[in-house]
């Protein structure tokens, strides 16, 4: 082989393996996680339901140090497995925020989407967290127990959210993103 058929076959290797990495990249970065379709509460926690259009609130009666248990479910839409590693409320912490809510216990769940009834959506039968790979087409359910802090709320406030934090890996690549979960949850005094 000549050296400009040898250079040629090094150009063309390298310009292959920026296509291929660029690829990786961007199928990682741009998968996303949505909501799977179920949520749910326990009523044990002292909740109250509110249906307002197509929007339900979910209300929890604030107790300093207290906690209250909801369930949500998160669906992998994307063509490859995406490895679930943490989640949280998102929130703010610091002078003039208070102190942040705490997930405090996490169970999941687990869904393949084959269409076989599944124990995913029992709380009783929820396994403790580890993180846990997700296939595409499945579905996470997540019984997230939250942590109440121990600060005093102003009567006739709230505080309230609609996402959580999902922290996930993609292709190996880490992602962070908010996921709806399908209700309105608030705390309020």
């Amino acid at each position: 082989m000549s050296t400009r058929a040898r250079r040629t076959a090094v150009g063309v290797a390298a310009v292959l393996l920026v296509v291929v990495v660029a690829g990786h990249v961007v199928t990682a970065v741009t998968q996303r996680l949505e909501f799977g379709g179920f949520y749910g509460n326990n009523p044990a926690d002292g909740v109250s339901a509110l249906q307002a259009g197509d929007t339900t609130e979910v209300r929890y009666t604030y107790r300093p140090n207290g906690s209250f248990t909801f369930y949500t479910s998160i669906r992998n839409p994307g063509h490859w497995p995406v490895e679930v590693t943490d989640v949280s409320l998102p929130g703010w912490s610091g002078p003039g925020f208070g102190p942040r809510y705490v997930v405090e216990k996490l169970r999941y769940g687990y869904d393949s989407g084959n269409g076989a009834l599944s124990d995913a959506y029992e709380p009783d039968r929820a396994l403790p967290w580890k993180p846990v790979t997700v296939a595409p087409e499945a579905v996470l359910t997540l019984f997230v127990t939250v942590k109440i802090p121990d600060w005093e709320m102003a009567k006739g406030t709230s505080q309230n959210w609609e996402e959580i934090t999902v922290r996930y890996r993609v292709l190996g690549l880490p992602q962070e993103q908010h996921v709806p979960i399908g209700f309105l949850l608030s705390v309020g005094a």
